[in-house]
């Protein structure tokens, strides 16, 4: 198989802005679903979404070459992140974060910032949220989770998001404006009922 990219080549090729370079880790156009990227300013030296998946089974590689890739894809973005000082999770989709467990150097002394993994949150990424954290304490040596907690805020408040579309909402959709009412009555349902888990369980 050939691997299309590599950390030596990468690091010879970023983009720059100014004393800004963005360096494009990984991305599924490359053979393994990610969207990686590295970012290195005087300030600051960010690593944005480590993670890589295997790409869909309709993707017309055998399943054996995509699960070369996408560990091709993990070594380089683990290279990149000997680099960073900061890393940024936007969510907890496996294609956007790896887990400690395999990749354990990864997020060694680095600064986190993650998404908030109580609330705007839906309860699938909820609980990988809870899986990664809880890794973290394990794989760098503390199973004391106080730490990690604080104390439940009682005044949560989530408006109906729509509120935030005003043009959205007030522009006549004609025929489909039934249908679109409905849509719009489902996934309140949908928020609702996940902001309740955030209520619960914040």
């Amino acid at each position: 198989m050939i691997v299309p990219f590599n950390f030596h080549e990468l690091k010879k090729r970023p983009l720059k802005a100014g004393s800004i370079k963005v360096y494009l880790v990984w991305f599924d156009s490359y053979g393994a679903k990610s969207s990686c990227i590295f970012i290195e300013t005087p300030d600051i030296r960010l690593l944005v979404d480590p993670g890589a998946s295997a790409m869909q089974p309709s993707y017309p590689l055998s399943a054996t070459e995509k699960e070369e890739l996408c560990q091709t894809a993990l070594n380089t973005i683990i290279d990149f992140s000997r680099h960073a000082d900061t890393i940024f999770i936007s969510h907890y989709h496996y294609d956007h974060h790896t887990l400690p467990s395999r990749a354990k150097t990864i997020y060694r002394g680095k600064i986190l910032w993650i998404k908030d993994p109580n609330r705007w949150i839906n309860r699938s990424q909820w609980g990988r949220a809870r899986l990664f954290l809880n890794q973290l304490y394990e794989t760098y040596g503390s199973t004391d989770y106080t730490a990690m907690y604080t104390k439940p805020e009682n005044n949560l408040k989530f408006n109906d998001p729509v509120e935030w579309l005003p043009l959205a909402m007030a522009k006549d959709y004609g025929d489909y404006q039934n249908r679109k009412n409905q849509l719009l009555e489902k996934g309140r349902a949908w928020f609702n009922k996940t902001a309740s888990l955030w209520h619960k369980e914040n």
